[in-house]
């Protein structure tokens, strides 16, 4: 599964999760340990990522300034995820990519896909 929009699970204050805040809040409301780490290097799509340790896997979030832009590099994602815009990607495990509001998260941790735990 490469691009999703199923990581609509709502925050403390019954919204969407559309942004950062609202992510961290929605899969700590849920019981989920998440920890902020530094900024991540890794820059997909022409913005840095924010890592986030999510019971214990290291996951990325990229925040884009409006959805419109999170929804155009979103479609710059391949069918399988081994491609985004003109670069080709080599994972050490399957990528999961999943995109709401200004938001893409990107799990390579198959063993908790965002989609269905939180």
């Amino acid at each position: 599964f490469v691009i999703g929009q199923t990581m609509g699970m709502p925050p403390a204050n019954g919204g969407p999760a559309v942004d950062y805040a609202s992510l961290v809040m929605a899969l700590e409301a849920r019981g989920a340990t998440v920890e902020p780490l530094e900024e991540s290097q890794l820059s997909l799509f022409d913005i840095a990522a924010q890592s986030i340790e999510l019971n214990g896997a290291e996951i990325q979030v990229f925040e884009f300034a409006d959805e419109a832009a999170a929804q155009a590099a979103a479609a710059t994602v391949g069918e399988d995820g081994t491609s985004i815009g003109n670069a080709v990607m080599r994972w050490t495990d399957a990528p999961h990519f999943y995109q709401m509001g200004r938001l893409i998260v990107l799990s390579t941790w198959a063993a908790v896909p965002i989609s269905c735990r939180y």
